[in-house]
């Protein structure tokens, strides 16, 4: 179980921003070259990913709603 905690956005309005899965989304980066790592992070766990010579491709699956993907290139 997860803790939300309500924040005070704009002066009218508090929101609450629930987190939820992100199941297999395709993510992808415009890059000229073939990268030296494609990871996730916090998980740093490297998944499959593909270059086609002008983006790098890769799916992401994470259960907090929150992903961000550290693409390392020359």
């Amino acid at each position: 179980m997860s803790i939300v905690i309500p924040s005070r956005e704009t002066p009218e309005l508090g929101l609450v921003h629930d987190p939820f899965p992100l199941v297999d989304v395709p993510v992808a980066v415009r890059l000229a070259t073939a990268p030296r790592s494609v990871r996730p992070q916090p998980a740093g766990r490297e998944p499959a990913w593909q270059h086609d010579g002008g983006y790098v491709r890769v799916r992401v699956t994470t259960a907090d709603g929150h992903a961000m993907v550290v693409v390392e290139h020359h």
